[in-house]
């Protein structure tokens, strides 16, 4: 992911797609920060950890998807202050449900991500 920039276009990687974002003061500053949710625009045989990170290694062919999150500073540039690669579901990862990212979003200065799946 990109370290700084001014808007999401300059911290969006060729060849991702932003599927979510979130707004909100993340650092107590009174200043709107950012959380983005990326997918790869291509499938890839991909390895990570699964769980607790430690209990399961998965392999599968997919998109990759990571968590960024932004805080913005009094001029108006965005630093990378957290990236996971490995915490956001992926897309076929809701079982029956489908799709298993529900919702993203910030208040009262926390992240909340939601997530749905089981079965199949």
């Amino acid at each position: 992911m990109s370290k700084q920039g001014v808007d999401i276009n300059a911290l969006t990687p060729n060849k991702w797609t932003v599927i979510d974002t979130a707004y909100g003061d993340l650092n107590h500053d009174n200043i709107q920060d950012m959380a983005l949710i990326l997918e790869h625009n291509l499938a890839i045989n991909e390895r990570r950890a699964y769980g607790d990170n430690e209990t399961e290694i998965i392999k599968e062919f997919q998109k990759p998807r990571v968590l960024a999150v932004y805080f913005k500073d009094s001029k108006g540039k965005y630093t990378l202050a957290l990236q996971n690669n490995n915490f956001i579901l992926r897309a076929n990862e809701g079982g029956e449900m489908g799709e298993p990212l529900k919702s993203l979003k910030i208040a009262n200065n926390s992240l909340h991500l939601g997530f749905e799946g089981g079965g199949g």
